[in-house]
């Protein structure tokens, strides 16, 4: 008889088997993420509005002045882990939202 440990690990090998398959069915659809993962890169700021340039899911080229959230502006540094949105699910508008918790 399995014991609870064993169950666990189905459990969540079932859930990792489901994220990937909606996941694909998604990309196979042209529907791209909502939220990406990065790492700042640098910081500038422009008339009041602060901008970053971001490194996206580990990527080594940094996607380049993207708008930051005017309520974590002050917070965001370089290597500050962030989520960037995309708006209307489009790459090309994108939007620092949130501070990643590490």
């Amino acid at each position: 008889m399995p014991n609870s440990a064993e169950y666990m690990d189905a459990i969540r090998w079932l859930e990792q088997y489901i994220d990937n398959a909606i996941d694909k069915r998604l990309r196979d659809l042209g529907i791209p993420r909502l939220l990406i993962p990065g790492v700042v890169q640098s910081v500038t700021t422009s008339n009041g509005n602060t901008f970053a340039n971001v490194f996206l899911n580990g990527s080594t080229t940094a996607a380049t002045n993207i708008p930051v959230n005017p309520d974590i502006a002050a917070n965001v540094t370089a290597n500050t882990p962030v989520w960037v949105m995309c708006v209307n699910f489009n790459n090309l508008d994108m939007f620092v939202l949130a501070r990643k918790l590490a």
